[in-house]
């Protein structure tokens, strides 16, 4: 049995490709306007993208994914994770992280958020500046980065003792404005 299509009835928006697509033939003299210019269904099995994995485990590898895996985890983070156009979000993983893609790039940009990309290493000193210059509305990251913000900046400063987890005011504000959307 063939997977399902995506599907959409309302005349898509046009990509780049798509735009390219449409000057193309228009430059070969074929006619295409907005009413009668539709991309070709695409199947969510397909190939997206080949990744290569980064080898901490052993030999770098390449990971094929599909639609569909790009498509879930879109899905799952629009009813997980509350942002709002215009909010504004900073995106500091390498660009080839599949966390980068699917939480940095895909899911605020799906939202209408701006996104700011950081154009240095993120070392933690630039993190901590860039935080101060953007601020951000939500910053989503892997447990490593968390984990060298706390042991090399964090940590210092309140001594020894006090665990990892810490609640700000700013994640009790963005608390507040979760619970007046009333989920």
């Amino acid at each position: 049995m063939d997977a399902p299509t995506i599907r959409n009835d309302s005349p898509p928006r046009l990509s780049t490709a798509a735009i390219g697509s449409a000057i193309l033939a228009f430059d070969s003299g074929v006619g295409v306007d907005a009413d009668s210019f539709r991309l070709a269904a695409i199947l969510n099995d397909a190939l997206a993208a080949i990744v290569y994995t980064s080898g901490t485990t052993g030999f770098s590898k390449g990971v094929m994914l599909t639609r569909n895996s790009f498509i879930s985890n879109l899905v799952y983070s629009q009813k997980n994770v509350f942002l709002f156009p215009g909010e504004r979000f900073f995106s500091f993983l390498p660009l080839a992280h599949m966390f980068w893609r699917a939480f940095e790039f895909i899911l605020p940009f799906s939202r209408g958020c701006h996104i700011t990309f950081l154009g240095k290493i993120p070392a933690t000193s630039v993190l901590f500046e860039a935080f101060a210059t953007i601020r951000p509305s939500l910053v989503l990251t892997v447990p490593l980065v968390i984990e060298k913000i706390y042991y090399r900046q964090i940590r210092p400063m309140i001594g020894e003792g006090v665990p990892l987890a810490v609640t700000t005011k700013a994640s009790r504000s963005r608390q507040a404005q979760l619970d007046e959307l009333s989920l």
